[in-house]
């Protein structure tokens, strides 16, 4: 594998590992990539889940929102430039719910979700980009606009 790698540029770009950030696993796999004489560079990346907002730079705002199941939870997200930046899974997601056996999928809402981009367009946001991997909930998206019914040129549902 070392006579594979040496010289070789590799680009390590992981979404991430179960128990670490994306940008702690992209270095580990580059140390031992050049270890073995590859060169390489690495970039934090997600799939729209969990770690979104850490992959544009980490989150430098927190706000309480309405979990999946109802109950509040702290969430980080990002701002800056006029750009925002959320992820479901932080307000509406399966981690947030207590995982697959504690969430009840028919239940949980993603008004939380809504509630974090009405307060990034209160906050002057010009765009929202929102990652929607890991939802808890199978509400469509109805507690979200609910929850932006005051950005909304009709009302939800109507």
């Amino acid at each position: 594998m070392t006579e594979y790698l040496a010289g070789r540029r590799i680009l390590v770009v992981p979404d991430k590992f179960k128990g670490t950030t994306a940008q702690r696993a992209a270095e580990v796999i580059a140390a031992e990539a050049r270890r073995a004489g590859a060169r390489t560079s690495n970039v934090a990346m997600a799939d729209g889940g969990e770690r979104t907002v850490e992959a544009f730079g980490r989150a430098n705002r927190s706000l309480e929102v309405s979990g999946p199941l109802g109950r509040p939870v702290r969430v980080g997200w990002r701002r800056a430039e006029g750009v925002a930046v959320i992820e479901s899974a932080a307000a509406s997601g399966l981690v947030t719910a207590g995982g697959s056996r504690g969430n009840d999928p028919v239940a949980a809402q993603t008004a939380g979700t809504g509630e974090l981009i009405a307060e990034a367009l209160a906050e002057g946001a010009q765009e929202v980009i929102v990652g929607m991997g890991g939802s808890a909930s199978t509400d469509g998206g109805r507690g979200a606009l609910s929850a932006l019914e005051a950005y909304l040129p009709f009302p939800p549902g109507g």
